[in-house]
């Protein structure tokens, strides 16, 4: 008869399984670190392209004058925080657009570890421009958005939430823009709401 006081796990062997998932959890980590890094250089390359087909379609029409619903825009300072984001923007209408926007936490810094920012941010949303009435939409506006946010040290922080934001859109001749906003998000559930300020820069095809 099997001796069932022998242990199905000894320490040392717990001690090799304890190191190997250490060292998996920390490949994942770095895997992710790189794919937050390969996405945010793919929409600049993406944006640099872009931008070069503009200029050189300048000469063919006037640029001051032509329709451009896409806005694709990020945050450049953020990459020095240890923060990756970009956001997609799609006009719909003279007033209207609806936007698409991921935030990726890659490097944990005193500051972020500071305000327990999120890993993880995907939201979807729409604006409305009152006072537009250029071609392109610009100038003040509102917006609500819908998405998840993910935080591995914090539960509150994996859940659903709703994001209300207010800013502006400034253009400079219908190629580049500035869009300064500020943003409160709450997580649906939870007790706390997140405000914040930024800056995105962007352009527009």
């Amino acid at each position: 008869m099997a001796n069932l006081s022998y242990p199905l796990i000894d320490i040392e062997s717990g001690y090799v399984i304890g190191e190997y998932i250490y060292k998996g959890k920390y490949k994942f980590r770095k895997i992710l670190n790189l794919i937050g890094k390969g996405i945010f250089f793919f929409v600049i390359f993406i944006i640099l392209l872009l931008t070069i087909y503009s200029w050189s379609q300048s000469d063919k029409e006037n640029i001051l004058d032509r329709f451009k619903p896409i806005s694709i825009s990020t945050n450049i300072a953020k990459p020095f925080l240890g923060l990756v984001n970009s956001e997609i923007e799609y006009q719909i209408s003279s007033n209207f657009s609806i936007q698409v926007y991921t935030e990726y936490l890659y490097k944990n810094t005193e500051y972020l570890n500071k305000i327990d920012h999120p890993d993880f941010i995907i939201l979807m949303g729409c604006r409305y421009y009152p006072l537009s009435k250029k071609i392109n939409v610009s100038g003040l506006y509102g917006g609500i958005s819908f998405g998840y946010i993910v935080s591995k040290n914090n539960s509150e922080y994996r859940v659903f939430a709703v994001q209300g934001e207010l800013g502006y859109k400034l253009l400079f001749k219908n190629i580049f823009f500035i869009r300064p906003r500020g943003l409160i998000t709450y997580p649906i559930g939870g007790n706390k709401i997140l405000p914040g300020l930024e800056v995105l820069e962007g352009l527009m095809f």
